[in-house]
């Protein structure tokens, strides 16, 4: 159930800024945070994932759109906050889900302004539609009540915009607007008629359909019933005028169906269409080149009884040695030059590298003119030997060559390769894939930096 939704105008934030956004509130909320999240600025399809919370970041450049999707799972419900930049024009769409089980807190109207806004407000990329800022009324006089005016009058922003006329003969309001302007901050706009001369103006501007003496109205973007009057003649005196106007907006929230540049699925199913498309094109080309080819064999066979004779002789070698490719393929198939082992690998192509790193060494120590040799080069050469193993190594030694403590540097290079790492009073515990055979100790007050690499020694001698 969409639970949030809501527009802003954006300034000189590239898609490259919003990433940055995306990611630098992640990092900064205490309930949402991923650990370890990095970008190399580079790629503009993300995925990270860890401790039921996921966030997906994808890119259309065709249509100048990014996307970001990030769900947690918590306490029998299931959030999902999407944002979406179009960065032709700088529009920002940020829409908050919420799913329940029967045993989840079904509360609503609860407004809470989502860690990416808070971000966005925070390094000044958004801009309000009203002059004053997002979370105060803006009070109208005659200087500037055309902003209601037009407002009225059929101009769409792209919040909401509620507006609250003054009670007649008085500066006071049946509701506590600046309490809710707060409220509706990142919601909707609150205007107020400061000025009693407004309501004259409007009358005549707007033929009369203004609110006054009071009264309230909630005028709603891109709906065909676009506007909700609370008259305070039909109301009880005991009635909750806040709670009514925030009903209104949740209700528009919920049914404000997004369209197919404001959606994460939605940008996200164009994306694979779009790539499905160009791989059927592609097989239409090749089926193409194919078919062309055919017709100017067959039309060469046809010219020349001794050409086709040729040709069939060569259709029947080749058919012959595709048969014992095929026999060849079959034969590698059944009986592969290793079989694996019970033990699971701990990241893809563990065991592998570990072979061609063993397979590597082996082959320093044995002259390069022996068949030995021979065989084992041509099998690193095959397998796209890259010393993948040896890297992850020299990278360990030279990261503890030079630390004396665990920085977050050296916090980052073990997560990537794999190792957990947590405090036991006076030391730090390492854990390979939380695997408790392969745990390091290390003193938190190392007192040189021979401790380092000591650690780095026992850390490839069990696990790498």
């Amino acid at each position: 159930m969409q639970i949030y939704f809501a527009q802003f105008k954006t300034t000189e934030l590239p898609k490259g800024a919003f990433v940055d956004a995306v990611i630098g509130a992640n990092r900064k909320s205490n309930r949402e945070r991923i650990e370890g999240i990095s970008w190399n600025k580079i790629d503009y399809n993300l995925s990270f994932a860890a401790d039921h919370r996921k966030l997906l970041i994808v890119d259309d450049p065709v249509r100048a759109l990014i996307t970001s999707k990030f769900i947690f799972d918590a306490h029998e419900v299931t959030w999902t906050t999407e944002a979406t930049l179009n960065y032709s024009n700088g529009l920002l769409t940020v829409r908050m889900l919420r799913e329940c089980n029967e045993n989840a807190d079904r509360r609503t109207i609860d407004f809470q302004i989502t860690p990416l806004i808070a971000e966005l407000e925070f390094r000044k990329k958004v801009i309000s539609e009203i002059p004053t800022p997002d979370g105060y009324p803006e009070e109208l006089d005659l200087d500037n009540a055309d902003i209601i005016r037009d407002v009225i009058n059929g101009r769409d922003y792209l919040k909401p915009v509620v507006y609250i006329s003054k009670i007649w003969d008085s500066d006071a309001y049946y509701v506590e607007v600046d309490r809710l302007a707060a409220l509706l901050k990142n919601v909707a706009y609150v205007c107020i008629e400061s000025d009693s001369e407004v309501t004259g103006y409007l009358k005549n501007a707007c033929q009369r359909q203004n609110p006054y003496n009071g009264n309230v109205a909630i005028y709603f973007p891109r709906k065909r019933d676009r506007v909700w009057r609370l008259n305070m003649n039909d109301i009880s005196i005991n009635e909750d005028i806040e709670f009514d106007i925030l009903l209104q907006i949740e209700q528009y929230m919920r049914e404000r169906i997004p369209t197919d540049t404001e959606s994460f699925d939605s940008i996200n199913n164009t994306l694979l269409q779009r790539k499905n498309n160009q791989l059927e094109l592609q097989n239409e080309s090749i089926k193409r080149e194919n078919t062309q080819i055919y017709e100017s064999l067959d039309k060469e066979l046809t010219g020349d009884k001794a050409q086709i004779l040729q040709l069939n002789k060569r259709v029947q070698q080749l058919e012959s040695e595709n048969e014992g490719l095929k026999r060849k393929l079959r034969t590698a198939k059944d009986t592969p030059l290793l079989v694996y082992g019970k033990i699971c690998e701990l990241y893809p192509d563990e065991i592998k590298d570990i072979i061609l790193d063993e397979l590597f060494r082996a082959s320093k120590k044995i002259d390069s003119d022996t068949r030995r040799g021979e065989l084992l080069k041509d099998i690193l050469f095959a397998n796209d030997f890259t010393d993948r193993q040896g890297k992850r190594i020299l990278q360990l030694k030279n990261q503890f060559s030079v630390e004396d403590g665990l920085s977050p540097a050296t916090r980052r290079m073990l997560a990537d390769m794999g190792f957990e790492v947590s405090s036991d009073g006076k030391h730090h515990k390492i854990t390979y894939f939380g695997d408790d055979r392969f745990l390091f100790s290390w003193s938190k007050t190392g007192s040189d930096w021979r401790s380092g690499k000591n650690l780095a020694s026992e850390i490839i001698r069990k696990t790498l």
